[in-house]
């Protein structure tokens, strides 16, 4: 479980294809004598797998399977990209942000940035069959970045977007026709679903 708040933004070093995987090497400042192999870390909104780690090059090594370089803008990587990184929570850790699980739905398309002085905010195009899981003052998550929904038209979704949190993620380097993951809100997914087969059954 993650919770949208970035924790660092790393850079891409490496994308290595392997028989039924996608190594990801990642350099970082975040402690990896802290960070154990199987740990989870969310990167650009993916919950993905340590498997390799560094110290001496400060770089960790993450796999990603086929269906998340599929469902996500893995593929369109190159080396050099800023991600946005963070831990999982531990139990006992201090809960900001949203419920996040690093489970990407989506892709979205960045429509338009509007970026004056104080004012940053983010219009992204969603595919329609997710309209039902976002509501206005809900909770989104663009590439690992926990964020609140400020306008829904059709199936277009407004973020405001505070300076700090622009400047300390990857957000404040995105373009307009840009791809970006998107993680619907966990609990909006999951009454979804409970009144979908409700309905079903009836």
């Amino acid at each position: 479980m993650f919770t949208g708040i970035i924790e660092e933004v790393g850079i891409l070093k490496e994308t290595r294809p392997e028989a039924r995987s996608l190594k990801v090497v990642v350099q970082s400042k975040l402690p990896l004598d802290e960070i154990k192999i199987g740990d989870s870390i969310c990167v650009e909104g993916m919950c993905l797998s340590c498997v390799g780690k560094d110290p001496t090059n400060k770089t960790f090594t993450v796999d990603a399977v086929g269906e998340t370089v599929k469902r996500t803008t893995l593929s369109t990587w190159h080396k050099g990209r800023k991600l946005n990184l963070e831990r999982a929570l531990p139990a006992t850790g201090r809960f900001d942000g949203h419920f996040v699980s690093g489970h990407v739905d989506c892709q979205g398309r960045v429509a338009r940035i509007v970026n004056q002085g104080r004012q940053f905010n983010l219009a992204v195009n969603f595919p329609a069959e997710y309209r039902k899981f976002i509501a206005p003052k809900g909770s989104i998550t663009v590439n690992g970045v926990s964020l609140t929904v400020a306008e829904i038209t059709g199936c277009r979704f407004t973020v405001a977007v505070i300076p700090l949190t622009v400047r300390e993620t990857t957000l404040q380097y995105l373009r307009p026709g840009e791809p970006v993951n998107i993680e619907v809100d966990l609990i909006a997914r999951y009454i979804a679903n409970f009144l979908s087969n409700n309905l079903e059954t009836r």
